[in-house]
């Protein structure tokens, strides 16, 4: 029911806020029960593609052990690249961001697997020897046409090697 959703998205999100907050990205806007958070937006970040990761694999974490309790698991879209970001309204403000990387993410979240990060090969490329890497195939995305798909399916070594930083 509502409040039992209600409940369960409250309690994920309040851990994925924490856990924005300890890896260096930002959280953007929840859609949904879907959770849009970036690295290196609104400021650089030394190494985005390892926070957005540690982010991704701290977030399948926190979803097993609270969606235990509710059946829940969560999938993971991750892609790199420019994007523009802003602030938009006049009553009601939000800072969204745009660009190819953002619904390529979400097209990979679509066709993920469970506790997984589905990313490309450019993400692999930039994050090899940090992750474990299976490739999944060659799939036709809406926008982008065929791309070689990753899966990465945990961490090779410890992700608290992440700079943390707080926010300013």
């Amino acid at each position: 029911g509502p409040e039992r959703t209600v409940s369960l998205l409250n309690e994920l999100f309040g851990a994925f806020d924490r856990l924005a907050a300890n890896v260096g990205v930002e959280k953007i806007k929840t859609i949904g029960d879907a959770y849009l958070a970036v690295a290196g937006v609104p400021r650089r970040h030394p190494a985005p593609e390892k926070a957005a990761a540690a982010f991704g694999f701290g977030a399948i974490a926190a979803a097993r052990e609270i969606g235990e309790r509710y059946g829940v698991t969560l999938r993971a879209g991750m892609a790199s690249g420019s994007v523009t970001a802003g602030v938009l309204g006049r009553t009601k403000y939000a800072y969204d961001v745009w660009g190819a990387p953002v619904n390529l993410a979400a097209r990979l979240e679509a066709i993920g697997k469970p506790d997984c990060i589905t990313t490309t090969a450019e993400v692999r490329q930039r994050l090899n020897g940090h992750f474990q890497f299976v490739c999944s195939g060659h799939e036709d995305i809406k926008g982008f046409g065929p791309i070689e798909i990753w899966t990465m399916q945990s961490p090779s070594r410890d992700t608290s090697e992440v700079e943390s930083r707080t926010p300013a």
